[in-house]
């Protein structure tokens, strides 16, 4: 996707700006500076193949008081709390990479090339990644995910790129979205380049905000989203501020599991060790040869 020009960039915001007349919004109870998180390095490569692999990322255990709401409805943001997420993340030289589940039971996502910059309205997942003095919107990278219940293909959308670089999650496979049974899983990398002046290393942090969004969009009209939102700054009332984002540090590698040594048979009595099967079978092998050697020199008197 190209950089959008002045016009079209306005629209995409607008679009995305855009809620009900009787939007609700629950704010989190926590204060967005102690929303704090270590990420991990993995120890297994990054795939986009839609599945949490072991030591691919490490679990986000967020709480509820740091998650806000934003929804549709009274009714919508009432019913929010009781809907399962979760949050998996990684990162390395280049990327963060994020990993994120949502219950899919009602799974509506009618957008289409044309339509995707709605996709916060329906099923999607919104990303929002700033450094860590940002203070401003423009400041932030904002991007989207959806796998559309039209057409069954996967569309992202760009909505801020604060370094000017025209990012688009589509250009290098850097995500996918898959629906297994009643839930979506959402795979996705971003790079440090997309809002950041330099990579990140093991030490720096960086501001960041996670919207698992799920819903109902009729022609782009929001009608029951709602957003569950780590931190706020990106849904709802307070509007689009990195400063209500969640903090991330880079931390150390994840710790690959030891694979022990097989067994080794513990010596027997005395010091000498226990023979094992091949022990035995090379012992009756030399007897059966020495009783032969025997045979052959009595042959001989």
């Amino acid at each position: 996707m190209k950089k959008f020009g002045a016009i079209a960039l306005s629209a995409a915001i607008l679009s995305a700006m855009a809620v009900s007349a009787s939007a609700a919004y629950i704010p989190q109870q926590d204060d967005p500076s102690t929303i704090q998180f270590t990420l991990n390095q993995g120890y297994t490569a990054w795939a986009a193949d839609g599945v949490i692999s072991d030591g691919e990322y490490a679990r986000i255990d967020f709480k509820t008081s740091q998650i806000s709401i934003a929804a549709a409805s009274d009714d919508a943001a009432a019913t929010a709390i009781q809907l399962p997420i979760s949050l998996y993340m990684s990162y390395d030289a280049e990327y963060v990479y994020v990993a994120c589940e949502t219950a899919a039971d009602q799974y509506v996502c009618d957008v289409d090339d044309a339509t995707k910059g709605n996709m916060w309205a329906a099923h999607a997942i919104q990303l929002s990644f700033a450094n860590i003095d940002a203070t401003i919107s423009e400041e932030r990278v904002e991007l989207g995910y959806c796998l559309s219940s039209l057409d069954n293909e996967m569309y992202s959308v760009s909505w801020f790129d604060p370094m000017g670089i025209g990012y688009n999650p589509d250009d290098n496979g850097d995500y996918i979205v898959v629906k297994n049974g009643n839930e979506l899983v959402y795979e996705m990398r971003v790079p440090f380049a997309a809002f950041e002046e330099k990579n990140l290393k093991e030490g720096d942090k960086f501001l960041g905000s996670v919207i698992w969004a799920m819903g109902t969009s009729e022609d782009g009209a929001a009608d029951l989203y709602v957003h569950e939102q780590l931190g706020y700054g990106v849904s709802g009332d307070p509007g689009k501020d990195p400063t209500g984002h969640a903090t991330f540090t880079l931390g150390a590698a994840l710790e690959a599991p030891v694979v022990e040594d097989p067994a080794v048979d513990a010596p027997a009595e005395g010091g000498a060790t226990a023979p094992t099967t091949a022990d035995a079978g090379i012992v009756a092998a030399a007897a059966v040869m020495a009783i032969a050697a025997g045979v052959v020199l009595s042959k001989k008197h």
